[in-house]
């Protein structure tokens, strides 16, 4: 499914408070085996469809990397070089080819806003849906919303990559390969504001010593934003004051402008291979979501191919554990529940604790099979918080060189890789393990109550809609659409053809969606969507004006004859045709433009409604009885008996017959008369005693007994 632009929250308060911390992401358990089904698959070969970035940013799913191609959940194949979005719940590509870098996006971080997100990479020009091309070095801040480039934050100056992107109470932090950045000469880790992207002199750190290029493999923060976690490849760091040498981490105390280089420092404890310098194998760093444990990864030799566990503490310390994968690890990530690894590895050893051997999920010998014992875990893991353990969990990847990014969100965990399937199903390069779906859902939410919507006589006015609905997993969010006069609220507030949904998250089953909307008559559609995706049986719809109220369609009927005349004024929005239901039954549709229908054989105490269906909403208008012509006499027989004793029956017409009238004398039929003719018939002398006259239309006998 393809949508130039898919909201991912409401358009009412955006801002956040920049004052407020984190809440550290709560698992609780190891994430589903079996990754997310039905969305899109990042596609192409070994050099061109690596994901290098993935991050869960709002209600959507967004992944950088050097890959060009990306085949939709309705297998178009689009072309999305370096950065592609899509909805988390429905697959729904977001900004399609209305978001596009001149080169590799290699870091996502979510921005102030559930569809705002910096974007980090090797990049130097950005394009948003304006179709303009906007200079940004390495740099830059985007909204999913209307599928834009901020125009305020213009990152500039940056010369060489941004790899790394943290935002914390308020605060933006970069780090990369640079040596100068915004103008200012700076190397590794800046400050930028959130905002107009000017570069924080006051925070400067210098670094000497280890690597040339990606010397930043991995940053992050503590919820209350005092504390910036980094690791990677440089040789030493200092705030002019402290110097911390030989460590491949560092916690930096940012409660001022300047930053502070604390007294924490790990050392490797394992020599690289050959003549290579100290760090160069260092793959992978990650900061747990609550700022206490750093996970770090080596690979590309086979004696320094470890994977560490280290406190973040304030001081030189040992990690908590190491685990040898005994072939090479790209990437890892912390969770409350485990430590993920991703790389070539096929069979690690296994742990001090109980291990579950498994199975192998690729059909290759690798560096692993060499070696006596160990756990079979196919180029992805899942190891012990406590002591490194290989936990049960072997999904299996089929990566060509390894996997570059594990993630962990909300949700569960994102893991890029430069293959095509993860235990066996069609991912692409991106492998989504859902919680969503390790969870029995019983039952779909139920259809929405509207418990209100408070309206407002000012011209746009404020609209606050609330509701609710139960389901059994607990529901996530609600969607909303607001349609007036055939169009439909657009996430900038205006109104526009496309179809636009705003998802709300749930609060214990409620919702509060406040917008403000110009005059008219409004209907809001709701459904609910719970932690399985699923979706309540229909939508709730619920009519209410703002504003002038517009007036309301009305309709009538009145008889003239035998007849019903029903009269209605239009209905605003249709565009084809109105129903005309007669005592709950369709009877007839009605073109738009004519506003009156007769009924010619109405029933004595008929009732009429005119119905109008457009674009999924139904509009019901009852019709008053204005009385009229007073009700006709029903039709009767005469009989007159001429003095020689003969008979002579003489009758109404009956409404409704178009064919001939029968005659039945005693109960036997005798003969017809066609409608056409003279409505009387003639009995010889004595020929019975009783007569009728029956006319049968439709199935129906109405009969007319003679006196």
């Amino acid at each position: 499914m393809i949508a130039l632009v898919v909201a991912a929250v409401s358009v009412g308060d955006r801002s956040e408070d920049p004052g407020a911390a984190a809440q550290p992401i709560a698992h609780g358990a190891l994430v589903p085996d079996s990754p997310e089904r039905d969305l899109p698959i990042v596609i192409g070969t070994s050099n061109d469809q690596q994901v290098l970035a993935a991050e869960q940013v709002g209600r959507a799913i967004v992944v950088g990397g050097s890959f060009t191609q990306v085949e939709t959940v309705d297998g178009i194949t689009l072309a999305q070089p370096f950065f592609a979005a899509w909805s988390i719940d429905t697959g729904e590509m977001i900004c399609p080819g209305l978001l596009q870098f001149d080169d590799e996006v290699l870091a996502i971080e979510p921005g102030p806003t559930e569809t705002q997100l910096w974007v980090g990479g090797r990049f130097d020009k950005a394009t948003g849906a304006d179709g303009k091309i906007r200079p940004r070095n390495k740099l830059a801040l985007v909204d999913l919303s209307d599928c834009s480039v901020d125009r305020i934050f213009a990152a500039t100056g940056a010369n060489a990559k941004v790899s790394e992107i943290v935002y914390v109470n308020g605060r933006l932090f970069v780090g990369g390969d640079f040596t100068s950045i915004g103008g200012v000469a700076q190397s590794v880790l800046a400050e930028v504001d959130p905002v107009t992207a000017t570069v924080n002199t006051s925070f400067s750190l210098q670094f000497s010593g280890g690597m040339a290029s990606s010397k930043v493999r991995g940053m992050g923060a503590n919820p209350e934003g005092t504390r910036l976690i980094v690791g990677g490849r440089f040789g030493s760091i200092s705030d002019g004051v402290t110097t911390v040498a030989n460590s491949a981490t560092a916690v930096i105390d940012i409660t001022a402008a300047s930053p502070r280089v604390t007294a924490h420092s790990w050392t490797q404890p394992h020599a690289e291979w050959g003549n290579r310098q100290l760090g160069q194998s260092l793959q992978d760093v990650s900061v747990s979501s609550d700022g206490t444990l750093i996970g770090l990864a080596f690979g590309t030799a086979t004696i320094s191919d470890y994977v560490y566990l280290v406190p973040a503490v304030e001081a030189p310390t040992s990690h908590r554990w190491q685990h040898y994968m005994r072939d090479s690890s790209f990437s890892i990530a912390v969770s409350d529940a485990a430590v993920y690894v991703q790389g070539h590895f096929c069979k690690i050893d296994d742990g001090p604790g109980a291990t579950e051997v498994m199975e192998k999920r690729l059909d290759f010998r690798c560096t692993g099979d060499g070696f006596a014992g160990g756990a079979f875990r196919t180029q992805i893991a899942a190891l012990s918080l406590t002591d490194g353990t290989p936990l049960a969990w072997n999904p299996g990847v089929d990566a060509f060189n390894g996997g570059r990014v594990l993630t962990v969100t909300e949700r569960g965990l994102l893991a890029g890789f430069d293959g095509n399937r993860a235990n066996g199903v069609r991912t692409g390069s991106l492998a989504f393990f859902d919680f969503g779906i390790g969870v029995e859902d019983m039952q779909a939410p139920s259809m929405v109550a509207v418990d209100g919507v408070e309206t407002s006589e000012v011209d746009p006015g404020p609209v606050v809609v609330r509701g609710s609905a139960t389901d059994d997993l607990g529901v996530e969010r609600f969607d909303l659409a607001y349609r007036l006069d055939g169009s439909w609220l657009q996430p900038d507030g205006s109104l526009g053809a496309d179809y636009v949904e705003f998802a709300i998250a749930a609060t214990d089953g409620t919702f509060e969606h406040a917008t403000t909307l110009p005059a008219g008559d409004w209907k809001v559609q709701v459904r609910a969507v719970d932690l399985a995706g699923r979706t309540s049986p229909d939508w709730t719809v619920s009519a209410f004006t703002t504003g002038i109220a517009a007036p309301q369609p009305e309709c009538s009927h009145v008889r003239v004859g035998t007849a019903r005349v029903v009269t209605w004024t239009p209905i605003e929005g249709e565009d084809d045709f109105h129903q005309v239901r007669v005592d709950g039954s369709w009877v007839a549709d009605v073109p738009v433009g004519t506003n009156t229908w007769t009924h010619e054989t109405p029933g004595e105490d008929a009732q009429y409604v005119i119905r109008s269906r457009e674009a999924g909403l139904t509009t019901e208008v009852e019709c008053e009885d204005l009385g009229g012509d007073p009700a006709p006499a029903p039709p009767g027989c005469r009989v007159d008996v001429a003095a020689d004793g003969s008979t002579t029956l003489t009758w109404d017409a009956v409404p409704g017959e178009d064919d001939s009238y029968l005659i039945r004398v005693d109960g036997v039929y005798r003969e017809s008369v066609g409608v056409d003719a003279e409505r009387t018939w003639s009995a010889d002398p004595g020929d019975g005693a009783t007569f009728l006259v029956r006319s049968r239309e439709g199935g129906v006998n109405t009969d007319l007994v003679c006196a």
